[in-house]
């Protein structure tokens, strides 16, 4: 009886052979979008399982950047200096490192369903933890560092979900789109406290030891931790890992163990460069967004607008991420966009250095529609150019090793961006802000040369369109149902094509 080829069988040597450049017509892509709809089927249900995990990426980003926009105000409140207090917003990237690996193993060997149940029990136990905030703001740090324990085991599966219950064509539209939303609610999470704290000033708090700022701070924690328990809670009863079928070839071929993976990801060029690119872009994007406030401040900017250029920045993001993936899925065209988008951050960087010195808030707003349009789809179309270049390794493994070097990067990074922030408070402060800019600008410029190094090979790609090519009367089978089709003798190995079950009765939405 035959045996279903693994990954590491069929692509021995996959990960060390010499990387091409790969483009595929917008003919080819068309074909790959007809034969998955006519072979394969997607469910109804993927649209609330993406909606209740985006609700779970939303309570992770509410806490990561609970502290951020009112940084000036709440330093004073409880005696810290920019540095120290920044590690509230920082503390949770140290975390990310150790715990992604066993993430990445986790959510690769027993699914994104675990993945996601580890995840929100420590979120609850991190939202609840931080309301001691006035006991010792202590509790803040350790909660923030339990919310870096839960975000790998989400974070990182973002592309495998889009894999799982997806279309090839759709793949990137959702990844783009689960990432967009990361980023956005992590945007939610500036956004809210910008709002509840819009007109707190701790040189006018008269209370005794800014207990009014206190009160504020416990108030806002105490909310986001019942919004925080009701989306795990729907994460906990109702998330699934994947539906009944698969919806492509490659959503259901072997993949390499988590071993094998490692060893050929670190020996892999291109997935070198595109890991130091997205960690530069996505560490400095990050970054922005904690100091935002404390950028724009010394030129009589306060939280609400922080909050302001935040929801811009958001808003522009939506339609460059639709413009952006709509160009991708005709023309796959990683490397062209990834470089387009970074040139356009490089120019709005450039921009808001000289628009701060003139204090309009207009111009200001015109920069970070600038921003937002470019650098938000960096992050969906490198991440997809990964899982492209190494396929079959598994999406959480990729992503997950990316996401573990940019969370480094984004805290070496946001820990100078502090020190450059504090050493200019007691000269010129204005200066502080322009040299952290200069620094960005600087980083996406060589996270932009690093592009010209990569090579495009579209190995998931050329998978679907082998099948396309080589097998178009192959039917596909329930990957639920291979043991009971082996036993009744009716189950001839996937990844060689030679199946003649066809796919369950239900009918594709």
């Amino acid at each position: 009886m035959d045996k279903q080829s693994t990954a590491s069988e069929k692509h021995p040597s996959d990960g060390f052979l010499p990387e091409t450049d790969q483009d595929f017509t917008p003919s080819d892509l068309e074909r790959i979008e007809k034969q998955a709809e006519s072979k394969f089927q997607v469910y109804q249900y993927r649209f609330f399982n993406i909606g209740i995990y985006i609700l779970g990426m939303m309570q992770i980003s509410i806490m990561q950047n609970s502290f951020a926009p009112q940084a000036n105000e709440l330093s004073v409140v409880y005696g810290l200096s920019s540095t120290l207090y920044n590690l509230t917003s920082l503390v949770h990237m140290i975390m990310h490192v150790p715990v992604s690996f066993p993430a990445n193993f986790i959510v690769d060997k027993y699914g994104t369903k675990v993945g996601n149940t580890i995840a929100c029990v420590f979120s609850l136990a991190a939202c609840w933890i931080r309301c001691l905030v006035n006991k010792s703001f202590a509790f803040a740090i350790i909660g923030q560092l339990l919310v870096g324990c839960a975000n790998p085991f989400l974070i990182n599966a973002i592309n495998k979900i889009s894999s799982n219950w997806f279309y090839p064509s759709s793949r990137a539209a959702v990844t783009g789109f689960l990432s967009f939303f990361s980023t956005v609610t992590g945007v939610v999470g500036l956004v809210i406290p910008g709002i509840y704290f819009a007109g707190y000033k701790a040189a006018d708090d008269t209370s005794e030891n800014y207990q009014h700022g206190k009160d504020l701070t416990f108030n806002l924690l105490l909310i986001s931790a019942v919004i925080v328990s009701s989306t795990s809670v729907l994460n906990l009863l109702f998330y699934k890992d994947k539906p009944a079928t698969p919806p492509s070839f490659s959503a259901n071929v072997d993949r390499e163990d988590f071993k094998t993976a490692l060893q050929i990801l670190i020996k892999k060029r291109t997935y070198v460069l595109i890991t130091i690119c997205f960690s530069f872009c996505y560490g400095c994007f990050i970054d922005f967004a904690v100091v935002l406030g404390q950028l724009v401040g010394p030129y009589g900017f306060e939280s609400q607008h922080t909050s302001t250029l935040s929801v811009v920045c958001v808003f522009s993001g939506i339609f460059g991420s639709v413009v952006f993936i709509r160009v991708l899925k005709k023309t796959s065209a990683y490397k062209k966009l990834s470089g387009l988008g970074i040139l356009g951050t490089i120019v709005a960087s450039i921009l808001m250095i000289f628009i701060l010195q003139t204090e309009i808030f207009g111009l200001l707003i015109c920069c970070a529609v600038i921003l937002g349009f470019f650098v938000i789809p960096i992050i969906p179309i490198l991440l997809e150019l990964a899982n492209e270049v190494c396929f079959p390794i598994g999406e959480a493994t990729v992503t997950g090793f990316i996401y573990t070097v940019s969370h480094v990067v984004s805290f070496l990074l946001g820990s100078l961006f502090s020190l450059i922030i504090d050493s200019a408070k007691n000269s010129h402060e204005k200066m502080g802000s322009v040299y952290v800019l200069i620094a960005f600008v600087a980083i996406f410029a060589v996270s932009f040369s690093t592009i010209f190094f990569m090579k495009q090979d579209l190995k998931r790609t050329r998978a679907e369109k082998d099948q396309v090519v080589d097998h178009s009367d192959s039917k596909i089978v329930n990957h639920l149902n291979v043991d009971e089709q082996e036993n009744a003798g009716m189950y001839v190995p996937l990844n060689k094509q030679q199946n003649n079950c066809s796919v369950g009765s239900s009918k594709s939405d």
